[in-house]
């Protein structure tokens, strides 16, 4: 497992949400900015299928609370993951949360 030691927001980037994506985040109640901290912050793995899976691990939140401080928004991402397309790193394939 990988961490993204950097904040490195992607907001710079165009994002773009799949279909599916799009109706996982509302179905799970995750907005674009929780997708944007969750890649900065998060641990990042290779999913060996075409996919880069970034985990709000307690390293991650550890890592996020340090850079930006703590709230109670910010806190509900532990354990919610972003997969996103290994090439290209800003088309978001799903996210969820871990059980």
């Amino acid at each position: 497992m990988h961490t993204n030691s950097q904040y490195e927001p992607i907001r710079a980037k165009k994002i773009r949400l799949s279909k599916h994506a799009k109706h996982r985040c509302a179905q799970r109640a995750i907005d674009a900015g929780a997708l944007n901290l969750v890649v900065s912050f998060g641990n990042r793995e290779y999913d060996n299928r075409g996919g880069v899976r970034y985990t709000m691990t307690g390293d991650a939140m550890t890592r996020m609370t340090r850079a930006l401080g703590s709230t109670a928004q910010m806190e509900r991402l532990r354990d919610t993951y972003v997969v996103v397309d290994a090439e290209t790193q800003t088309s978001v394939i799903t996210a969820g949360h871990l059980h």
